[in-house]
């Protein structure tokens, strides 16, 4: 084959990528590399094609590291296809040399394992169409109760100087919940909810409304996220409106089939992630917050208190350290959790909850370095996606229920000349997105929250959705909160006011109320409809979800 015959095979690859969504930038690298490839064959004509998957899979796994994960997964599927069907013909008349062609095939597909697709950028802010408002910096840790957030120094530092008060997340997981922050619309509005009612569930929406971050950069902010949960995906909409997207995950490194039964990756480190790379992401956004001119508009997500406990005392002696071992590999999971196999122990207890605690600590003072990197003249807005149970009312983790320990969440903000203050009626993450654009001087029509610089209105509010165990949704009008499965095997009505702890159903007495609230939700799941197919996986994985 001539050079010009390579480039055409490029090019055709590429033709497919953009029809996938693919950047120019590194098409122009993918034909390049195809005419490289023609160029190396002209020249050492008795390379010939077994070398082909060679010199891709050295070329792909660079990609991988530079972070061009869809020309990656091109290079190595076609490095795969030639060396393997190359390696065969080989194999038949010289085994040795046909198995050095078959093997660093099998590599190359084998990335295929950990890479992501091709991912659809957003265009960048049209020239010269910079705003003029504040820096308006949005934190969120995942997993943070409230009772454990309000004790955190940096969220105390931002309630005491602005303003603060009980909220609720509208989901009891990270998906419809962090949708519902970033769009300012519940989950059946916004789309990004799970369906399939089982456990493992693994058919995930994606958000089809218009993000926050789309908002502030069509007005001219300048926009970036830094985040480590991989459920918080570009594939599921999350990127939409951020011209920065900083989400290295959780060690998705290039994998084979040969060293994946020893733990290990191609560049040989362990498969399993040693630890969360907080200071690393907070780093990140700290060189780009200083960096920025302007208005802007930064989040920042950190998995903080997300099970694995990376810094937990698994030492000999301690419960978890005899539960699972002490080597320091082992973590205790959600899917340990769930297992129902653990010996619950009240010393067992108060270790989870402290560390627990302590990975929150950790997350709240490197949340505390952007904070004070912010200055005073920019509006800074604390929160979290949910909660976390530790047997309040029987369960541990989250994403299995609707009970208020996965639901009351910490949440404060301040901004120049905002008189410090608290709020008494119950906020949601509903009310972020429209408080932060008001904050801003932008519009915020179209959004039904409340800008929480003043009380909220009374308002009826779904919950949704759950990720395993039976499916639930359920209704807050407070102080009445109603909850029932979609099978109507569980129904509750709740009255938070005078039974905060959720342990007296009404429905029995106020049968009415409830069959109300259930009519209500049927007219709310009605407009959902089909979510499209998502899948968890490895990253999520990690974390202790299973398909």
């Amino acid at each position: 084959m001539t050079v010009f015959a390579w480039l055409l095979v490029g090019l055709a690859e590429a033709l497919v990528a953009v029809g996938r969504g693919a950047p120019l930038a590194p098409l122009v690298l993918l034909v390049g590399a195809w005419g490289g490839v023609g160029a190396i064959v002209r020249r050492w004509p008795s390379l010939s094609s077994p070398w082909i998957p060679v010199f891709l899979q050295i070329f792909g796994a660079a990609l991988v590291q530079l972070g061009l994960h869809g020309v990656a997964a091109i290079l190595a599927a076609e490095g795969a296809l030639v060396g393997l069907v190359g390696g065969v013909w080989l194999l038949r008349r010289w085994p040795r040399v046909g198995l050095l062609f078959v093997l660093p095939a099998t590599f190359a597909g084998a990335q295929m394992r950990q890479i992501r697709p091709v991912l659809r950028w957003p265009d960048p802010v049209e020239e010269g169409r910079k705003g003029v408002g504040p820096r308006v910096i949005l934190l969120t840790i995942d997993t943070l109760r409230a009772d454990v957030g309000r004790s955190l120094p940096t969220y105390n530092l931002v309630a005491q100087s602005g303003r603060s008060g009980p909220a609720r997340a509208l989901s009891p997981w990270t998906v419809p919940s962090l949708g519902t922050l970033l769009t300012g619309q519940d989950a059946y509005v916004h789309g990004a909810v799970i369906r399939a009612p089982k456990a493992g569930k693994t058919r995930i929406g994606s958000l089809s409304v218009p993000t926050l971050a789309r908002r502030f950069r069509e007005a001219g902010w300048s926009t970036a996220a830094f985040v480590e949960n991989p459920f918080i995906a570009p594939e599921r909409g999350f990127q939409d409106g951020f011209s920065v997207w900083d989400h290295r995950e959780l060690r998705r490194p290039p994998r084979s089939l040969l060293l994946d039964p020893f733990g290990l990756a191609l560049d040989l480190r362990p498969l399993v992630p040693s630890g969360r790379d907080t200071d690393e992401r907070v780093d990140s956004a700290l060189r780009w917050l200083i960096a920025q001119e302007g208005p802007l508009f930064l989040w920042v997500h950190l998995l903080g208190p997300h099970l694995p406990y990376y810094h937990a005392d698994y030492a000999e002696g301690t419960a978890l350290g005899d539960m699972l071992g002490p080597d320091g590999q082992t973590r205790l999971t959600p899917e340990e959790l769930r297992r129902g196999t653990l010996r619950w122990t009240p010393q067992l207890r108060q270790e989870l909850k402290e560390a627990y605690r302590q990975e929150a600590l950790r997350a709240d003072q490197a949340m505390g370095r952007l904070v004070a990197a912010a200055g005073s003249d920019a509006i800074v807005l604390y929160t979290s996606d949910h909660g976390e149970e530790f047997g309040d009312h029987g369960g541990w983790e989250h994403g299995h229920s609707l009970y208020d320990e996965l639901l009351q969440v910490p949440l404060a903000f301040r901004a120049p000349a905002l008189a410090p203050g608290s709020w008494t009626g119950p906020a949601t993450l509903l009310d972020v997105a429209p408080t932060l654009l008001a904050l801003a001087g932008l519009p915020t029509e179209g959004l039904p929250g409340t800008d929480l610089r003043r009380e909220a209105p009374p308002r009826r509010l779904l919950l949704a959705n759950t990720l395993y165990d039976a499916e639930l949704d359920g209704m807050l009008e407070w102080p009445l909160k109603y909850t029932r499965s979609l099978d109507y095997s569980m129904q509750r009505m709740v009255d938070l006011s005078v039974d905060p702890r959720e342990e007296h159903d009404l429905c029995p007495e106020r049968a009415g109320d409830c069959a109300r609230a259930a009519e209500w939700l049927q007219g709310r799941a009605a407009e959902l409809g089909e979510t499209p197919e998502g899948v968890v996986d490895a990253a999520v994985r990690a974390l202790g979800y299973r398909e």
